[in-house]
């Protein structure tokens, strides 16, 4: 199995992942925290973001994409348009239609006298450094290449490998994928939530336990225990209680999916307790269609939300508002009436980098008036470079971003919990926090608060968790030695089997010839060859006869017997089954001579269990994991007898 980062470590998501003989692009996003805004002088803007190194893969040899959530498609259109991508996409349906939107976002760059291109991260030379911004057909002919999946569908592809769509919590039909070989098992966990108090399913953990590899990406910086998403909503609140009282209006420029529907929640619960009854919009060229849009998938749906569904209610609080007119989603502004910039309102509106979209229309047309404020609640956007252009507004600034990712705390309960063997994270969660403004100015100060996982993350019992830090363009190969496959057993060779009890289990020793039909394996029985007929068998006819000058001869019964036969020898030999336990080993010798004494400790290197035993000259270790015992004495009567105690604890089956 290879790993390949091609994108950001939490902007931009792009994997290339070898296993099974797949390769496959976990995700295919944008860096929108790239996003550059270049104002032309009379040819109006330029917009440039940044693509993963797509060019450094052969996209035409790919051959599966895995779509985890609606900010990791952004780059989708391009894949399959322009560059030329054949094989398969997977996604969920509401991955699919709530990132249609932001699709449709960014193609609008391009109206009017804006333009927008897209720049390749590490392209060679020779190759083009820019794209085009994508169209709405192109759009619309790269979704008909796109299958959806269900909840926890299991999709076979050939070769014996299956991936399956399971939860992250962190939004409407953001999934986990868990990608399984005949050789390999290989979580993919990307912008997962633990938080259990938000409307998306709760993070699917029972399907990754003991999963052999886990990658894990796209996790919240803040490394502040007390910095959990209640503190943050809350935080955002008291902000919008303060601005509402003095009565102001609240901008709150957020995207059309996740947090913004807890948010309406929390904010009209709020209102409610302060007594302040003012109106809510939400201001979107796709406005209604993302108010439609919650009413679908309700397996994606946390249990609160579906019991609300069972008892003939609406899941959303923002439903129930929207008919009872206390909630607006209206595409322009001018849908607005003066009385809601006059007495006070709140307003959610695109988009969160202030660089396009409606918030910044209401920025300028709000901004001269300090009652007012514009609250920036998404973590992926750096406040000081997107206030910077309206510092001279008298508007209140204030930037508290809510972020429901995993911290690395969690993170790290999360590893503990599914008990992978190798574990994936990018380079920037392993590295220590800076401890002097030198270093600091080294690292990305994004991640200069990141918690180190290499310090908390505790190793397995009796195995070793492997941690491989991950870079960018440097390949991870996971190697394994050896892999036990399920099988069948063919019911004739079932029924020649003599079956012994151990431990409550049935185990037999059976021998024959291993099949593979239909990509399942098979033992069968061993094939027989005829035997070798006697020349008594052999008709006149069939005799050997000579050619040319050579006198005609035949094989005589003295010939035939003469001719040499294969003999098939097997030489006898058991099976040892079971586990020796140094305890009743210690109880049989002491019942032997109950003057001996026994010492036990812990075994050396990858021993278990190490014992001696001092009156009979002798020392004997064990390896429970792999089977073993070693028995050493230069008394051969000890040997034996010690040896007649360690059988004794075996169940043992003979194959002669």
């Amino acid at each position: 199995m290879k790993v390949i980062q091609l994108g950001g470590a939490n902007d931009g998501l792009c994997h290339f992942l070898s296993l099974g003989g797949f390769e496959m692009l976990l995700d295919c996003g944008v860096k929108m925290q790239s996003l550059v805004r270049e104002d032309q002088q009379g040819r109006g803007s330029v917009y440039r973001l940044q693509l993963p190194a797509l060019s450094s893969v052969d996209v035409a040899a790919l051959d599966v994409v895995l779509l985890s959530n609606h900010l990791t498609l952004l780059a989708l259109p391009l894949l399959t348009e322009v560059l030329g991508f054949k094989g398969r996409i997977y996604a969920t349906q509401l991955t699919l239609d709530f990132g249609r939107v932001f699709l449709e976002e960014l193609a609008a760059l391009t109206q009017g006298d804006g333009s927008a291109v897209f720049v390749f991260e590490g392209v060679t030379d020779g190759l083009e450094t820019e794209l085009p911004m994508y169209s709405l057909k192109e759009i619309e002919k790269c979704y008909k290449k796109i299958q959806c999946v269900e909840y926890s569908e299991v999709v076979p592809l050939v070769y014996g490998v299956q991936v399956t769509a399971l939860s992250s919590g962190h939004s409407l039909g953001a999934s986990i994928w868990l990608v399984e070989g005949p050789n390999d098992r290989l979580a993919y966990v990307a912008a997962a939530s633990g938080d259990y108090n938000r409307h998306p399913k709760e993070l699917d953990l029972m399907p990754l336990v003991d999963c052999e590899t886990l990658l894990l990406t796209d996790l919240k910086p803040d490394r502040d225990p007390h910095s959990n998403t209640e503190r943050m909503v809350e935080h955002v609140l008291s902000g919008v209680t303060r601005v509402l009282e003095r009565g102001g209006v609240c901008i709150v420029p957020t995207s059309p999916c996740g947090v913004v529907f807890d948010l309406v929640e929390a904010v009209y619960a709020a209102c409610l307790h302060n007594k302040q009854n003012v109106p809510m919009y939400f201001i979107s060229d796709h406005a209604s269609r993302v108010m439609e849009l919650t009413q679908l998938g309700a397996e994606w749906l946390c249990e609160k939300k579906i019991e609300k569904l069972y008892a003939g209610e609406d899941a959303f609080l923002h439903e129930s508002l929207l008919k009872n007119n206390l909630f607006h989603a209206v595409a322009d502004v001018t849908a607005a009436t003066a009385a809601t910039f006059q007495n006070g309102s709140i307003i959610f509106a695109g988009h969160p980098s202030l660089k396009f979209g409606r918030a910044p229309e209401l920025i300028h047309m709000l901004g001269n008036e300090s009652r007012n404020a514009v609250l920036l609640i998404d973590p992926s956007v750096d406040a000081t470079d997107a206030f910077a252009p309206f510092q001279d507004l008298k508007i209140e600034k204030i930037a508290c971003p809510i972020d429901p990712r995993l911290s690395c705390g969690d993170a790290n309960q999360f590893i503990a919990r599914c008990c992978p063997n190798n574990l994936i994270v990018p380079y920037e969660y392993t590295i220590a926090p800076p401890t002097s403004a030198a270093e600091g100015a080294e690292m990305s100060s994004h991640f200069s608060r990141v918690l180190p996982l290499h310090e908390l993350t505790a190793a397995k019992t009796k195995t070793e968790l492997l941690t491989f830090p991950m870079k960018q363009f440097e390949p991870i190969v996971i190697e394994k030695t050896s892999k036990y496959l399920d099988g069948r057993l063919d019911p004739k060779l079932a029924a020649q089997a003599t079956i012994t009890e151990v431990n409550g289990k049935a185990a037999a020793c059976v021998s024959g010839v291993l099949n593979v039909k239909r990509k399942a394996f098979v033992l069968g029985p061993s094939l027989v060859f005829p035997a070798i007929p006697s020349s008594s068998d052999v008709s006149d006819e069939s005799k050997l006869k000579g050619t040319g000058k050579r006198k005609a001869s035949s094989i005589s019964d003295a010939d035939a017997s003469s001719t040499p036969q294969s003999i098939d020898y097997k030489e006898k030999s058991n099976l040892l089954l079971g586990q020796v336990d140094e305890d009743r080993l210690m109880k049989q010798v002491k019942t032997h001579d109950p003057q001996a004494q026994v010492y036990i400790s812990q075994g050396q290197g990858d021993a278990d269990v190490f014992m001696s035993i001092p009156s009979l000259d002798a020392r004997i270790t064990l390896w429970k994991e792999t089977g073993k015992t070693l028995v050493e004495t230069e008394k051969e009567d000890a040997r034996a007898l010690l040896t007649s105690f360690i059988l004794a604890q075996l169940v043992v089956i003979s194959q002669g």
